[in-house]
């Protein structure tokens, strides 16, 4: 038997859906846009991820919408244009689609397009300049600092976003069978190549002891926001993101 123990913030992502409402009902100048454009390798061939989101308002849990026939989301790039279809995500209401081309300096335009009210059809992004992290161990001791280096951006006032999420298998005596800990951060620091961690603030505050073994995940995204179609009358963002991660394991006492 597996039980699950979580953080309270993941606790929040996993059980906290939202209500859903058809697409028909509802104004685009009562809709709000959440748009991303997400590559995960400096291939210049490589797909990229692209992913919508339409809500009714920006307000946190707001109502996202299920598209009725008539409405339609597409993203073009480089001259070829692809329709976004329904996501298998539980919880979300999602649209995505994959793209060709990953170029830094190609446009991607989102359109949504409605037969029975307005169109919004020219949201754009670009991505930003692709990075790649350096090669790191498969393993770290707890206690121990791993500096992160990567491909600097050109300008120095950029930011780099980070997370690292660490799963941890513990044998506790108070709960039957096995049980897990999960712990995310998330933060920003100067976009310049380099960030230092220490492991230690990898483990969720549980007896240590405890522990039976720990998987860490980091990931890193260079952001740059695109602008959102004026016609969603509730705003929205549209953002392009270069991220990268990488896993390893932390070794206990």
């Amino acid at each position: 038997m597996f039980k699950l123990k979580w953080t309270p913030l993941l606790a929040v992502i996993v059980l906290v859906g939202c209500d859903q409402t058809d697409s028909g009902s509802v104004a685009t100048s009562q809709i709000a846009a959440d748009f991303k454009v997400i590559s995960t390798s400096s291939d210049p061939v490589a797909k990229v991820m692209v992913t919508a989101k339409l809500t009714i308002t920006r307000e946190f849990n707001a109502p996202q919408l299920e598209l009725d026939p008539g409405d339609e989301l597409t993203v073009t790039a480089a001259g070829v244009t692809t329709t976004l279809h329904r996501s298998p995500l539980l919880f979300v209401t999602q649209y995505e689609a994959e793209v060709d081309n990953a170029s830094t300096h190609t446009q991607f335009v989102i359109a949504f397009n409605r037969v029975e009210d307005t169109s919004a059809p020219s949201s754009i992004a670009q991505l930003p300049d692709p990075f790649d992290i350096s090669p790191m161990a498969a393993s770290y001791h707890l206690g121990d600092t791993i500096l992160l280096t990567w491909t600097a951006a050109v300008s120095e006032d950029e930011v780099m976003f980070y997370s690292h999420r660490t799963s941890c298998e513990v044998d506790d005596d108070t709960v039957e069978g096995t049980s897990f800990i999960a712990r995310l951060v998330t933060g920003d620091t100067v976009d310049d190549g380099t960030l230092s961690l220490n492991i230690d603030d990898f483990i969720y505050n549980v007896d240590r002891d405890t522990l039976v073994a720990c998987e860490a995940h980091i990931t890193l995204e260079r952001r740059q926001e695109g602008s959102v179609d004026p016609n969603f009358g509730a705003g929205g963002d549209f953002i392009a993101i270069q991220e990268r991660s990488l896993e390893f394991e932390i070794v206990l006492p």
